[in-house]
């Protein structure tokens, strides 16, 4: 005897309901694990690196799912962005340090322009925001030049510009590898960016270079390359 129509829509409602449940059980206890890691602090000690990781993972395994069983699902999401918002205010803040400590040793100096920085430059202006890797130097790497440049325009700049730049690009990258969290870091980044303005307005042109790395006295020279670096 053959099963009616009836029946077999049955059976497949059961099988669908079945997935659905095995999904939702899944995702439950993926939401348990990221809460316990974050409890103890294991998500915290994540490296950025790590934390893209296992943001790809999560992400996969939810796409993976939600083909399988036709419904989205929200909880396990949920939980990442969470964590990510946590992960954003992390890595936001210890790059704030990291540039306030620049901008402290800063001697308003202009510095020579290795090559890797200007491709970090050229790459933007090209659209792209991975981070070129580095190369082991060699005897054909082109030398340091005196000036960035920018869309043709020579910039003469500081060493803490130079290093801004590629902190600039692993805010970038990050939104690349985890699009969810680009409205956040774009908020961050436009942080990082008032800030290194206001700090580099209070060493020149406040003078507060003159007690932090013990300046003598501010030149035209450095007001000049300040200026130059606000512009770019």
């Amino acid at each position: 005897m053959m099963p009616t129509d009836l029946e077999l829509n049955r059976v497949i409602n059961n099988i669908q309901e079945l997935l659905y449940n095995a999904s939702d059980v899944s995702h439950d206890r993926c939401v348990k694990v990221l809460t316990a890691r974050a409890k103890d602090g294991s998500l915290e000690r994540l490296s950025s690196a790590e934390f893209v990781c296992l943001s790809q993972a999560v992400e996969g395994f939810v796409r993976d799912t939600e083909e399988l069983c036709g419904r989205r699902s929200v909880s396990l999401r949920g939980a990442l962005q969470s964590q990510a918002n946590r992960f954003v205010h992390r890595f936001h803040d210890e790059r704030k340090t990291k540039l306030s400590l620049l901008l402290d040793n800063e001697r308003w100096k202009q510095a020579e322009v290795p090559a890797e920085f200007q491709d970090l430059v050229n790459s933007i202006a090209d659209g792209r925001i991975t981070l070129p890797e580095r190369k082991i130097p060699g005897p054909e790497d082109r030398k340091p030049t005196e000036f960035l440049l920018v869309n043709g325009q020579k910039y003469a700049v500081v060493g803490t510009v130079l290093l801004l730049i590629r902190i600039f690009l692993e805010y970038c990258q990050c939104v690349n590898d985890i699009p969810s969290i680009a409205t956040d870091m774009l908020t961050r980044l436009s942080d990082l960016l008032k800030h290194f303005n206001s700090r580099s307005c209070q060493l020149v042109l406040g003078a507060g270079a003159l007690q932090v790395v013990g300046l003598k006295t501010i030149t035209t020279k450095n007001l000049g390359t300040t200026s130059c670096t606000s512009h770019l």
